[in-house]
């Protein structure tokens, strides 16, 4: 977003979510069990619900802020990045860093783990198919995004089963952790609060604060996914209302939570690890107490932000250094990839 479409309670709501992310995944895999019991883990994991929906709002709240009055050109930009996104959520599911080594395990359990549907890889699907909708039928794209959200309601409440092998991960939750059908629910609900709830909306906090409390008094995985609804909606309220405007103290904070997706792959890859190296999971699980989880916290937040921190300045200052960079460490990993026998 440039400067003049900035909505700054956006960068607000997106540094939650991902502050959010970052503490959730170390606590869940690293505090010991024992700790994880009472009320306040309860309450945790009521707001923790959030953050995957809250990845997926934002998303497509943001594709409809910012697709407007592009040119063929940018289409094809934005279909590259979002094609990137795919492939980054593939990579975080590589099993080895060989392809030699990976096509002659692929027909053992190594093939479910890479094929499954994160998300990562729903948010780069809708993104796709929403930028294809945006250009067959804009005019109607918003009738699109209500067809979409009954569909996913519809698979949410009657799922049904797919039986091409690979389509399967994009519907079965069985298969997939965040399959695209119903996951992509939120991503266009995001859609659609950008084209009507772009400012604070009273009678969308009420609503969003009656969906949320459904999860309190109601049990079962729908009741959650559409509570779910509800807390990502009163969260959007809540930061329009409260922090519509920028913080210069929290300016660098916020700079740095713009690089979400790169504070996306490198937490996981530190906290469950990759193909490049174990992760603090594989020596840690489920063996810090409070202390030692708030130290790890810190240190890893303080690490994935400096390090987004000096991304975006380069990206914005340096572009050309940046993209160099960048394209050096894809080829640095593709030759890795593909010469590596095992």
């Amino acid at each position: 977003m440039n400067q003049k479409k900035r909505l700054f309670y956006i960068d607000y709501y997106r540094a939650i979510i991902v502050l959010l992310m970052i503490q959730g995944h170390i606590l869940r895999a690293l505090l010991s069990d024992n700790l994880k019991t009472g009320k306040w883990f309860i309450i945790h994991e009521f707001i923790h619900g959030a953050v995957a929906p809250g990845f997926l709002f934002l998303s497509g709240f943001l594709f409809y802020h910012t697709i407007k009055n592009k040119t063929f050109v940018d289409y094809i930009n934005k279909l590259y990045a979002y094609t990137g996104i795919i492939v980054i959520g593939y990579f975080l599911h590589l099993p080895f860093l060989s392809f030699k080594k990976l096509s002659r395990l692929w027909n053992t359990d190594v093939k479910n783990g890479f094929l499954q549907i994160d998300i990562l890889q729903t948010i780069g699907f809708s993104l796709i198919i929403s930028l294809f909708a945006w250009i067959l039928f804009k005019k109607h794209f918003t009738v699109f995004v209500f067809v979409i959200i009954l569909f996913n309601f519809y698979h949410m409440f009657f799922p049904f089963k797919i039986n091409n092998y690979f389509f399967s991960f994009f519907f079965d939750n069985k298969l997939s952790p965040f399959p695209l059908f119903p996951w992509s629910i939120y991503f266009f609900i995001g859609v659609l609060a950008n084209r009507y709830f772009k400012k604070f909306n009273i009678k969308l906090l009420i609503f969003s604060g009656l969906l949320l409390s459904l999860q309190i008094f109601f049990g079962g995985v729908i009741i959650e996914r559409v509570s779910d609804i509800g807390k990502i909606l009163f969260l959007l309220s809540i930061t329009q209302y409260f922090l519509n405007k920028e913080y210069k103290s929290l300016k660098p904070f916020l700079r740095a939570s713009r690089e979400s997706l790169f504070l996306y792959a490198s937490h996981i890859m530190i906290v469950y690890g990759s193909v490049l190296s174990k992760g603090l999971n594989y020596y840690y699980h489920n063996s810090l107490n409070f202390s030692q989880f708030l130290m790890v916290f810190l240190l890893i937040s303080l690490i994935v932000y400096s390090m987004a921190y000096l991304i975006n300045i380069l990206k914005h200052n340096h572009s050309e250094v940046f993209i160099l960079s960048k394209y050096s460490l894809y080829l640095v990993f593709l030759y890795l990839f593909f010469t590596r026998n095992w």
